[in-house]
C-alpha cells in the first residue's frame, strides 16, 4: 500500500502544476479499493465520493458507494475530478467504463488515470514463486491444505480482467492505454512514468535516473486528461 501512496502523491504533484487543483472540489474515486486515495483527497479539502464494486475499504469513508464503473449512478457532468488508479485493468468493458467516467465529468474536468505497464506484469510473473509460498501458508493457516487448494494456487494469478497472461502482457503497453483514452474523446494534457521510491533520497535520485530516464522502465504510468466538450 505504501508504494501506491507514493505513486499517488507524485500524481497529485503533477496535477497541481497543470490545472487549478485547489478550485476543483467535487471528486470521484472509481475503484477506490482500500480507500487510501479517497482519504488523502479528503485531507486535501476535496468533497470525495468513493466507489468500488466490492466493499473492501479499510479507511472510514463517509461517502462510499458500491457500484460498477460501467454503470455509474450519477447524473451527467457532476465531478471536477475523476480518479481511476489501477482500476481500468480490472474492468471487462474498458471503453464502456471510460465513457461513463467521461459522462460524469464536467466539461474540461480532469481524469487522473494511473495504469499498469508491461514491466509491472513481468514482475508479477517473476515474483510468482514468492506469492505461491505466501498463498500456501495462508491456505494452511488454521485448516488442512488439500490437494485441490494447492492445485488452484500453483499457476500464477491473473491481475486484471483478461483471460490469459499473454493478453495482459500485450495490453499493458503505454500506447495501448493512450490510444484508448484518446478514442473515447479525452485530451491528454500530461503523461509521465511513475516511480515508487524504495530507498533513501540519494539512492532514489540514482534509481530514478537509471530506471526511468535511461531505461524507461516503470511499473505504473500516469495520464492526466481533460474532458473535452463534444462539438
Amino acid at each position: 500500500m505504501r508504494l501506491r501512496v507514493r505513486e499517488f502523491i507524485q500524481a497529485i504533484k503533477c496535477v497541481k502544476t497543470i490545472v487549478n487543483f485547489k478550485g476543483m472540489l467535487r471528486c470521484l474515486d472509481v475503484g477506490c479499493g482500500s480507500g487510501i486515495h479517497s482519504y488523502i483527497l479528503k485531507k486535501l479539502g476535496k468533497k470525495i465520493i468513493a466507489l468500488d464494486i466490492t466493499c473492501s475499504t479499510i479507511f472510514y469513508l463517509e461517502n462510499f458507494m458500491q457500484a460498477s464503473a460501467e454503470y455509474l449512478p450519477f447524473r451527467n457532468e457532476v465531478f471536477d475530478i475523476v480518479l481511476a488508479s489501477h482500476m481500468l485493468e480490472h474492468v471487462k468493458r474498458k471503453t464502456k467504463a471510460l465513457l461513463e467516467l467521461k459522462r460524469v465529468l464536467k466539461p474540461h474536468g480532469i481524469l487522473i488515470a494511473i495504469t499498469p505497464t508491461t514491466l509491472f506484469k513481468c514482475l508479477t510473473l517473476l515474483l510468482w514463486p514468492r506469492d505461491l509460498i505466501i498463498e500456501i501458508f495462508r491456505l494452511n493457516y488454521g485448516k488442512a491444505l488439500t490437494i485441490n487448494k494447492l492445485i488452484k494456487s500453483i499457476s500464477p494469478k491473473l491481475h486484471g480482467s483478461f483471460s490469459s497472461h499473454k493478453y495482459e502482457l500485450a495490453f499493458y503497453r503505454t500506447y495501448t492505454w493512450r490510444n484508448m483514452l484518446k478514442k473515447v474523446g479525452f485530451q491528454i494534457l500530461y503523461e509521465k512514468p511513475l516511480f515508487p521510491y524504495y530507498f533513501s533520497i540519494p539512492l532514489n535520485v540514482i534509481a530514478h535516473f537509471m530506471y526511468v530516464k535511461l531505461l524507461n522502465l516503470t511499473t505504473s504510468y500516469l495520464f492526466i486528461c481533460s474532458n473535452v466538450e463534444s462539438k
